[in-house]
């Protein structure tokens, strides 16, 4: 019995995470695609709520108090 049968795990998240690593590696191309259109679209996220979100506006209910 070879180690990696030893820890073998048979859950339905350890196959999906099998899954997953096997197909990041024989398609490099699409995992960076993702990977960039991720990026892209956290950036987008964090953008929105910054600029919609009014936590850039200055606190003045603290300011009021000095």
């Amino acid at each position: 019995m070879s180690k990696k049968d030893e820890k073998a795990e048979f859950t339905p998240l350890a196959t999906a995470k099998e899954r997953i690593l096997d197909f990041g590696q024989t398609h490099e191309t699409l995992t960076y695609i993702g990977t960039a259109a991720a990026i892209i679209a956290m950036g987008l996220l964090l953008y929105w709520f910054v600029s919609f979100s009014g936590y850039t506006a200055p606190a003045t209910f603290i300011y009021a108090g000095f």
